[in-house]
């Protein structure tokens, strides 16, 4: 089965209608896990994490709306999803290239 069927299964969906955006949290989760590594690929070890994770924001963008309103007014929006990885970070931990740095982590000394 490929990693859209298992994030089918995991959210209990059985139609296609639902598979752009399924399609869409798939790829964040997986440029998410490289990003987070510092790595080009996704290696095999973590393939089973990708539909666990993409489940994980296809609920939080569904339950994550807040709404504020003031008088006549009122602004619905997603509110931040937080930490995708939740529990799963020790198992990422093993596979981060600390080889290389990124910009954003270099930090001057004054």
């Amino acid at each position: 089965m490929g990693v859209l069927e298992d994030t089918k299964i995991l959210l209990q969906i059985d139609s296609d209608s639902k598979d752009e955006i399924l399609r869409l949290y798939i790829d964040d989760v997986n440029e998410a896990i490289k990003a987070y590594c510092k790595i080009e690929f996704v290696p095999r070890q973590l393939q089973s994490l990708i539909p666990m994770l993409a489940a994980r924001l296809y609920n939080i963008g569904l339950d994550n709306t807040e709404e504020i309103g003031e008088g006549d007014r009122k602004i619905r929006f997603c509110g931040p999803a937080g930490d995708i990885f939740g529990g799963y970070g020790d198992r990422l931990t093993p596979f981060i290239n600390r080889r290389g740095v990124l910009p954003s982590e270099v930090t001057l000394n004054e």
